[in-house]
């Protein structure tokens, strides 16, 4: 993805949940913010192991704190 990006204004953030932390940080009332890529499994797996994760408890986490 990053080959084909000519825009210089971003951030690369590898870690899901600080990601996803950081896109609502820098958004404001009115933008969008699309969770892309993982998939619908319930799981991260990182080198054969899986551990529990959706990123919409995250999304759902970060709602309940701006409350």
């Amino acid at each position: 993805i990053l080959k084909g990006v000519t825009e210089k204004n971003f951030i690369v953030i590898e870690d899901r949940k600080e990601a996803i932390k950081k896109s609502f940080e820098c958004s404001s009332i009115g933008d969008v913010i699309v969770v892309a890529g993982k998939g619908s499994e319930p799981y991260i797996d990182e080198l054969g192991v899986k551990t529990p994760y959706l990123d919409a408890d995250e999304i759902m986490k970060l709602g309940e704190i701006d409350d």
